[in-house]
């Protein structure tokens, strides 16, 4: 049985929802702990429009994927770092995450607030990104100096085969009906509180 709650972060997809700030705000109110603000390509003006309509008391929850420079005027709460921006910028000390997709990526990841570790699932949201590991591999993650939070393929139905493993929590995008209207988007969230 789990001592802790998973932790639940949303990642947006690569195409801003209508309404983007008000569903992110929706999110993080209703319980979410993190939302990850993720749109390749978009232009530093789009990005920091959103965030400007994000409520205060919630860019601290925030995790940026682009545009570094932001991330003081907003307070977002982290940096996320991958293959597009592997480092974060000089002089920069807030808390940082970071994508994994290897066991051994996650065990030599310590300097992190968390890491993301994907595919766990066939992915929802990008066709043919298949699952890619066993229990066992999952189960090593029990050595991780960070935390860890499964990512790819995530649904309201299969968050709960993670508990088993040492998972901090998950993230969800395809799963969440971004693009639908704010009903469904509602749903779709709150279908993982069930």
């Amino acid at each position: 049985m789990r001592s802790h709650p998973m932790l639940k972060i949303a990642y947006t997809m690569p195409r801003p929802a209508q309404d983007e700030a008000r569903r992110i705000a929706m999110l993080l109110d209703s319980g979410w702990h993190a939302v990850h603000l993720r749109h390749p390509g978009m232009e530093e003006a789009d990005i920091a429009a959103i965030l400007r309509d994000i409520p205060r008391e919630f860019t601290s929850r925030i995790v940026l994927h682009d545009h570094f420079n932001l991330a003081s005027e907003f307070e977002v709460g982290a940096l996320h770092l991958n293959s597009r921006h592997p480092e974060a910028p000089t002089g920069y000390c807030g808390a940082t995450t970071a994508s994994c997709h290897s066991i051994e990526e996650v065990l030599s990841s310590s300097a992190h607030r968390y890491v993301t570790l994907s595919p766990i699932f066939d992915s929802i949201s990008k066709p043919g990104y298949k699952a890619a590991f066993s229990p066992d591999h999952l189960h090593a993650l029990d050595k991780a100096p960070v935390k860890v939070i499964a990512l790819g393929g995530i649904d309201s139905l299969n968050a709960r085969q993670l508990y088993p493993y040492p998972f901090a929590g998950y993230a969800a995008m395809g799963a969440l009906a971004w693009h639908d209207n704010i009903n469904e988007f509602i749903k779709s969230y709150r279908c993982f509180n069930s």
